[in-house]
């Protein structure tokens, strides 16, 4: 809007509203780890670039085009703290800053950094998961050394799979991990769970006789869809139970729709599983962040 030839960008603005929700002085101690000398410095404060490249994941863009894009738009100037007269980072400099985080393996770190002050905040409960995976597409299928062949219905794929547990309620991330497209679900399960969790939902692929004991030992309410084997055919209790826990379940399937459809997250950007590990965790946290704010105003 306009005052008095003056621009502004509203306080209603999304932008805004995310940057008062974030506390942004421990994500910046943690970035300033990156750089313990004054030497290899970047020419913009680590804080700021880290922000741009949570600007990419909220709209979609690519380094060019974030780069244009924070050029043109003065909310996202706003929200870097740029002024308008400030030059902009151009595209080698997020992609340099990028290639560091992987290095020291600051997204990881960044991700659970996000995630604890939304526990903070009464969020991101841990009592409950649900566990689920999807295939990521990667094109680079001659150069992409990490990359590896799955079979879906659609067909063959070739790249990576996003494996997440979230909480049934609020729908946040809990934990991430990202592995080659053959690597079955339920080898990473035990490590998206929060050691405190106490129930557990999944889809059938989870489903083990093993694993219905063993959470049964750890007193973990199971609420894992059951399959039906050859020679034992689900009952009627067991399906009306599956389309039960069906239900909870399909909440993890809104945020893989969210993470692809808004951010576009269809295939993975990089070659590599270091490079697109890291991608995945900022993804998540852009995604906590900006679902952290939704549950917030509807409170």
């Amino acid at each position: 809007m306009e005052s008095f030839g003056v621009r502004k960008v509203s306080p209603d603005h999304y932008l805004m509203k995310l940057n008062q929700m974030i506390d942004w002085r421990g994500i910046e101690k943690r970035l300033e780890g990156l750089y313990p000398s004054p030497e290899g410095r970047p020419s913009y404060p680590p804080l700021m670039l880290f922000k741009a490249l949570l600007l990419a994941q909220f709209y979609d863009l690519s380094d060019p085009e974030l780069e244009e894009q924070v050029q043109d738009r003065l909310s996202f100037q706003k929200f870097l703290g740029l002024s308008i007269s400030e030059d902009v980072p151009d595209e080698t400099t997020y992609c340099r800053f990028r290639d560091r985080l992987n290095q020291a393996g600051m997204f990881e770190k960044l991700f659970r950094k996000v995630n604890n002050q939304l526990e903070n905040r009464g969020l991101l409960l841990k009592q409950g998961s649900i566990v689920d995976a999807s295939l990521i597409e990667s094109r680079n299928r001659d150069s992409d050394p990490e990359g590896r062949w799955a079979n879906r219905k659609k067909g063959p794929t070739f790249g990576y799979k996003m494996h997440v547990s979230c909480d049934p309620e609020d729908q946040l991330i809990q934990e991430v991990e990202l592995t080659p497209a053959n690597v079955n679900d339920t080898k990473v399960m035990e490590d998206l769970l929060p050691a405190e969790v106490e129930k557990v939902y999944g889809d059938k692929a989870y489903d083990s006789f093993k694993r219905r004991y063993q959470f049964k030992e750890k007193g973990i309410f199971y609420g894992i869809l059951k399959r039906a084997s050859r020679h034992h055919p689900l009952t009627e209790v067991e399906k009306r139970r599956n389309r039960r826990f069906s239900k909870i379940r399909s909440a993890v399937e809104r945020v893989f729709a969210h993470l692809k459809n808004i951010y576009g997250f269809r295939e993975v950007r990089y070659r590599g599983l270091v490079r697109n590990k890291g991608h995945c965790f900022l993804l998540a946290m852009a995604y906590n962040m900006g679902r952290a704010l939704k549950l917030l105003e509807a409170t």
